[in-house]
């Protein structure tokens, strides 16, 4: 989902908060790790894959990573778990709102992470609805 850079302006403007700063964020965030540095988001869209502690890589043979994006109406992001090398999600996206200020935007895009990452690790990914191809579209 790409944006111009002109979009892109108007929504940090409107909501408090910046794509570098967000970033950022996750970086400092303990056993967390940011996978997509800083990206052409008028290209790629702003896009922020994150990984975590693995708990289950050995038994899967593959690692499953948390990927957070704004949908193109920049209303909400969307956040799924997906399985490296393969960025669709492996089930349903969860929406999240788009929140104005910087602290409630990171932490709503903090806590929807910690929660796919809880999905993983408590049930991992074989039973979710689009395992293991994920879906075709979103």
């Amino acid at each position: 989902m790409t944006f111009t850079k002109q979009e892109l302006e108007e929504l940090y403007s409107k909501q408090g908060w910046n794509e570098p700063r967000l970033r950022r964020s996750f970086a400092n965030k303990q056993e967390l790790v940011l996978l997509s540095g800083f990206a052409n988001v008028e290209r790629d869209g702003l896009i922020f894959e994150v990984s975590f502690e693995q708990i289950h890589e050995e038994a899967y043979g593959f690692a499953v990573h948390v990927c957070i994006e704004l949908h193109q109406s920049k209303e909400n992001f969307i956040g799924y778990l997906f399985i490296e090398g393969n960025r669709r999600p492996l089930h349903k996206p969860v929406m999240i709102p788009v929140k104005y200020g910087f602290t409630a935007q990171a932490n709503q895009l903090l806590t929807a992470v910690i929660g796919l990452q809880y999905v993983y690790n408590v049930a991992g990914v074989e039973d979710l609805d689009y395992y293991p191809d994920g879906m075709a579209v979103w």
